[in-house]
C-alpha cells in the first residue's frame, strides 16, 4: 500500500508523491483532504445551497457548492 509521508534518516516526514502538490514537485501540501466543514441552507420556495470548505494542515485547499431543489414528500400509500 502506498503512504502519503515517509520518514527518512533523521526522523523527518517526507511527502510522497501522493502527497505533492500540482503547482510544484518540491511542495508538499499535508497529503490529502483532512477536514471538511459543510452546511446547507434553502429557502421558503425550495432553492438552496450545498457548501462545503476542504482543509488539510495547513490550511483551505479547495471548496465545494452545489444548489439544491428541497421539496416535500408524501407518505402515504397511494397508488402503491
Amino acid at each position: 500500500m502506498a503512504a502519503y509521508f515517509t520518514i527518512d534518516a533523521a526522523g523527518w516526514f517526507v511527502g510522497s508523491t501522493l502527497a505533492r502538490g500540482p503547482w510544484s514537485p518540491e511542495a508538499c501540501h499535508a497529503g490529502p483532504p483532512a477536514g471538511l466543514i459543510a452546511y446547507s441552507t434553502w429557502q421558503p420556495n425550495g432553492i438552496g445551497l450545498a457548501d462545503a470548505l476542504l482543509f488539510d494542515a495547513v490550511g483551505a485547499v479547495g471548496r465545494a457548492c452545489q444548489t439544491l431543489l428541497v421539496q416535500p414528500t408524501t407518505t402515504s400509500d397511494e397508488g402503491a
